[in-house]
């Protein structure tokens, strides 16, 4: 499984591997590798659609993100917070935040959409918010199913996919959604076609339902669609920007440097202060899990296995740490 992010290169990338809605694999080395798009990143992206345009529902209802900033100002004035909403969910001016998943889940959640009914409901909200309400829900639903971290939950959408009957009827559901989905500018121009959430969703879902028919013959009872989100990479790359002192956004250089400052971390974690100055054992785990390379040798037929002794990669090793620590 190959799993990426909604960015330009990406989407150059899908065109290369011949991968959409319509096909969501490729072959490398003879094998079909299913292609994703991260869910959690996935939710930011419709968060940022939702603030820009307007979604037109197939039925006639239409999106406004004025409906939910109504709702924030209306629980502010209240003093009764039901919902997640902050100004930072509102306005996330900052790049950092406007890139978060947490954010832009916090908003397309079961709670704003409850509380946007309940506001119709009661005559604070006009009816025509209903339609975002309706929305909000369907990407909600689609996430906790595209993020099930436990066999059983008890939200039924969240349980682990297993292609039940219910959930593929909600999969199909939410995908007639997506394809009858029309997209409106602030000016009232169609952008359909010019947007590329609807399809990411479509390539994303259908891609799950493939992967399970692959691991399903291969003895799996279920497949807990989380591990299928780029989260512990990305909570690695936060990890690094909070090392020492914040850096929003890390030159390379200082991303290298401190992936090896959290990596380092990570692996004396557990172990003594004495653990932590034997740079020699740390070394040599890794040079174990370092295969020989085999070389040719001119124009001969014969290979040669040749690795460096495990003296020359200490000191190598220790080299580099001195160089990126001191």
């Amino acid at each position: 499984m190959l799993n990426t992010k909604l960015r330009m290169n990406f989407l150059e990338l899908t065109e290369l591997l011949g991968v959409g809605p319509e096909n969501q694999t490729f072959k490398v080395g003879g094998k079909d590798v299913v292609f994703i798009f991260d869910a959690p990143h996935m939710m930011t992206v419709t968060r940022n659609n939702l603030m820009k345009h307007s979604l037109k529902i197939d039925g006639g209802g239409q999106t406004s993100w004025k409906h939910i900033k109504t709702l924030f100002v209306k629980e502010s004035e209240s003093g009764e917070q039901n919902t997640k909403l902050t100004e930072s969910h509102i306005n996330p001016d900052r790049q950092f935040k406007r890139t978060l998943p947490a954010l832009a889940i916090d908003v397309l959640s079961n709670t704003v959409a409850s509380e946007i009914e309940a506001y119709v409901e009661s005559g604070k909200m006009p009816a025509e918010a209903l339609a975002t309400a309706e929305c909000i829900t369907m990407f909600d639903r689609l996430f906790d199913m595209l993020n099930a971290r436990y066999e059983v939950s008890m939200n039924e959408f969240a349980n682990a996919y297993k292609a039940t009957k219910r959930q593929k009827q909600y999969l199909e559901k939410v995908m007639r959604f997506l394809e009858t989905l029309k997209v409106f500018d602030n000016k009232g121009k169609e952008k359909t076609s010019e947007v590329k959430f609807i399809s990411a969703w479509l390539t994303t879902i259908r891609g799950i339902m493939k992967l399970w028919e692959i691991i399903k013959d291969k003895d799996y009872d279920f497949l807990l669609t989380a591990n299928t989100h780029s989260e512990p990479l990305d909570s690695f790359i936060n990890q690094c920007r909070y090392k020492l002192i914040f850096i929003e956004a890390p030159t390379p250089r200082e991303l290298c440097r401190r992936y090896l400052e959290v990596f380092i971390g990570f692996y004396f974690l557990f172990k003594s202060p004495q653990s932590f100055m034997n740079m020699r054992k740390y070394a040599e785990l890794i040079y174990k899990r370092i295969p020989a390379v085999r070389h040719n040798l001119g124009n001969t037929s014969d290979t040669t296995q040749q690795r460096i002794s495990l003296e020359e990669f200490t000191a190598l090793v220790m080299e580099d740490l001195l160089h990126h620590w001191l």
